[in-house]
C-alpha cells in the first residue's frame, strides 16, 4: 500500500517529482478500506487493516509522507472499513467488529497514546431476523415487519399504511428467538410465529389490543420457520433441529388444537431451507434440502390425503443448501435453489409431465444465492433475489423473459443497500424489498419500493393485441386470432421456455385492420411447453402453447 502526494497546479511544470512512499512495511494490508486525513501539509493520518496480525493500525507523519510511525488501534476478527476523523485535538477512527456486529469508534488525543472504544451506532443487528408483508388497501400499499432488535434484546412490529411508521413492542426480551414468520390473518391483523429456544417452543403472537403470546409446540428447537395463513387454516412448516426432520402443523383456531406430523425423516439431516407455497385447489408445496444425502425435495400435501415426496435433483450433484418455491397461475410449481458446488442459482420448473432444471446465475470467486427468493408474478414470469457475498454484502436480482432468457434487474443507486435478510413482494405492478441495510454509515431497516414494474436491460415487450390459441392444449393443429388496429405484418414461431427456436409456423404475412384467424398446424413437435411467438416490425407478443402427446 502507498501514499502518494502531488501539486495538482504543479502537474506537467518543470521540476516536478511526485513521491510514493510504502505505507505499513511488508506486509499484507487491506487497501479498498484505508482512510486518510491531515491536519496540515506534513501533518498525516492513515488508518487500513492488517490482514497478517488482524489488526487495525494507525499511520502517522509528520514530514508529509516521507516517514511514518504506526501504532495498533485494536485487534479484529475480519478485514474492516475504516474513517479516520480528525476532530479538535482528538484523532478517531470508526471501523467494524464483525465477532460483536457492531460499529465502534476508538478515539484518542492527537499527541495521546491511549485509545478509548465506545459503541458509535446501536442498530448493525436490527433486522438480522425479520419477516415482512405488503398488501394493498384501496389505493394504498400497507407494509408490515416483525423483527428483532437484538442489541436492545427486543422483538419489535412496524407498520407502514401510508401515514409514516408506526412501532411497536411484541417482546421485552426476544433473546431466545431463532427464527420468526409473519402473516396476516382475514382482517389483515398480523401474527408472528417465531421459534424461542430458550423454552424450546414454537409460539405465536397476535394484537388484540395489546399483543399477546402462546406456545403451540413445546421440546422443539425451530428453524427455518414459514407461515401461511389459508381459508380459515393457519399452515406452519419449520425444520426441527432436535429431532434434523421436516414438520408442519395446522390449526383452525389460534387457540389449537395443533395438528402436527412429520413430513420427512428419511435422513439425519432433512428439512433445512425450507418455503411452502400453496396451489388455488388447497395443494400444499413444500421445497427442501436433505443435507446428509444433498439434494433438493419436494413434499405435496393433497386436501384429504397424506404426504408424497419426491426428489428433484440427483444426489452430490449440486450440494443444495437454500430452496424457494413458487406456483403459476397454471398450478404448475417451480423451485429455485442455491448450487453450492458450481457457486450458481438453478431453477427447477414442472412443466407438468416432469422436472426441467436450468441455470438462472453464476458468479465467479464470490458465493451467492444466500439467502435467495423466488417470486413468480401475474404473468408467470420467475423473478429470483439473492444475495452476493462480497468484501461487502449485495444483493442481485434477475427476471426472465418471454423468451427464456434471465436479465439482470439494476438494484443499483439506491439508499436502502439491503443484503443479508430481505423480502420481496409484488403488489399489482409495484415491487418491494425490504430488509437489513448493510452500510456501516447507513444501517438499520431499508425499503427498496419500484412503482409500476422494474424495467430489465431488455427491449420492452410492447403487447398492443391479444394473442389468443384455441385450443390449448393442443396436438395436431391451433387456431389463432387476434385483433389489429392497423395492417401489419406478422411471422410466428415456436421456441421452447429457455428461448431456443425450434421452428417456424408461418413465415411472415401481412394482416390487415380488424380481427384476424389463423389456422396452424404442428408437425413433428414433442409434447411439453412452448412460446408461440407472433413477431413484427413494431411488437412481438409470446404465448404459452401446451402440446399434448
Amino acid at each position: 500500500m502507498y501514499y502518494t502526494s502531488f501539486h495538482p497546479d504543479s502537474i506537467g511544470q518543470p521540476g516536478y517529482t511526485p513521491f510514493h512512499r510504502g505505507i505499513g512495511g511488508s506486509g499484507q494490508f487491506y487497501r479498498n478500506y484505508a482512510s486518510v486525513k491531515a491536519l496540515s501539509e506534513d501533518s498525516i493520518f492513515i488508518s487500513f487493516f492488517d490482514l497478517d496480525n488482524g489488526l487495525l493500525q494507525l499511520g502517522r507523519s509528520i514530514d508529509g509522507g516521507q516517514n511514518w510511525l504506526y501504532e495498533t488501534i485494536g485487534t479484529s476478527p475480519t478485514n474492516t472499513s475504516t474513517h479516520v476523523l480528525i476532530e479538535g485535538d482528538s484523532v478517531r477512527v470508526l471501523h467494524y467488529n464483525s465477532s460483536s456486529n457492531q460499529l465502534l469508534l476508538s478515539s484518542r488525543a492527537i499527541d495521546g497514546n491511549s485509545w478509548r472504544v465506545e459503541n458509535a451506532t446501536r442498530s448493525e443487528l436490527r433486522g438480522n431476523i425479520l419477516s415482512s408483508e405488503v398488501i394493498r388497501n384501496g389505493n394504498t400499499d400497507s407494509k408490515y415487519v416483525a423483527y428483532l432488535e437484538e442489541i436492545s434484546g427486543s422483538f419489535q412490529y412496524a407498520s407502514n399504511s401510508g401515514s409514516g411508521w408506526n412501532f411497536e413492542e411484541i417482546l421485552p426480551d426476544g433473546s431466545g428467538i431463532m427464527d420468526l414468520s409473519l402473516e396476516l390473518d382475514a382482517s389483515n391483523s398480523p401474527l408472528v410465529v417465531y421459534a424461542d429456544d430458550t423454552l424450546e417452543q414454537i409460539r405465536i403472537a397476535w394484537n388484540q389490543g395489546g399483543w399477546n403470546s402462546r406456545f403451540i409446540i413445546s421440546n422443539t428447537k425451530a428453524r427455518d420457520i414459514d407461515f401461511i395463513f389459508r381459508n380459515g387454516v393457519y399452515h406452519i412448516a419449520y425444520f426441527d433441529l432436535n429431532t434434523g426432520h421436516l414438520h408442519y402443523i395446522n390449526s383452525s383456531s389460534l387457540n389449537g388444537p395443533w395438528n402436527m406430523t412429520v413430513v420427512d425423516n428419511s435422513s439425519n439431516i432433512v428439512g433445512r431451507g425450507l418455503d411452502m407455497a400453496f396451489e388455488s385447489n388447497g395443494t400444499i408445496h413444500i421445497s427442501y434440502v436433505d443435507i446428509i444425502n444433498p439434494k433438493v425435495k419436494h413434499a405435496i400435501l393433497n386436501p384429504g390425503a397424506s404426504w408424497q415426496i419426491e426428489d428433484i435433483t440427483p444426489v452430490f450433484n449440486f450440494n443444495p443448501n437454500i430452496t424457494s418455491i413458487g406456483i403459476n397461475s397454471a398450478d404448475l410449481t417451480t423451485i429455485a435453489f442455491k448450487d453450492a458446488t458450481a457457486n450458481e442459482i438453478q431453477i427447477a420448473e414442472n412443466d407438468g409431465l416432469g422436472w426441467n432444471i436450468s441455470r438462472v446465475a453464476s458468479q465467479s470467486g464470490n458465493l451467492i444465492g444466500n439467502p435467495m427468493q423466488l417470486l413468480i408474478d401475474d404473468q408467470d414470469r420467475p423473478w429470483v433475489l439473492y444475495n452476493i457475498s462480497d468484501i461487502r454484502d449485495e444483493m442481485g436480482l434477475r427476471r426472465r423473459d418471454e423468451f427464456g432468457n434471465w436479465n439482470q434487474v439494476s438494484i443499483n443507486n439506491n439508499s436502502a443497500e439491503i443484503a443479508r435478510s430481505f423480502d420481496l413482494h409484488l403488489v399489482g405492478e409495484d415491487f418491494y424489498i425490504i430488509g437489513k441495510k448493510n452500510q456501516l454509515s447507513n444501517n438499520g431497516l431499508g425499503l427498496l419500493f419500484a412503482e409500476r414494474g422494474v424495467k430489465t436491460s431488455i427491449q420492452d415487450l410492447i403487447a398492443r393485441t391479444q394473442l389468443n390459441i384455441s385450443p390449448n392444449p393442443a396436438k395436431a393443429s391451433i387456431q389463432i386470432s387476434f385483433e389489429l388496429a392497423e395492417a401489419q405484418a406478422f411471422s410466428f414461431d415456436l421456441y421452447n421456455l429457455k428461448g431456443q427456436f425450434i421452428q417456424p409456423l408461418q413465415e411472415t404475412s401481412t394482416f390487415s385492420i380488424g380481427k384476424q384467424e389463423l389456422n396452424l398446424s404442428l408437425p413433428g413437435l414433442e409434447a411439453g411447453i412452448y412460446l408461440l411467438v407472433m413477431k413484427g416490425e413494431k411488437y412481438q407478443i409470446p404465448q404459452k402453447l401446451v402440446i399434448m402427446p
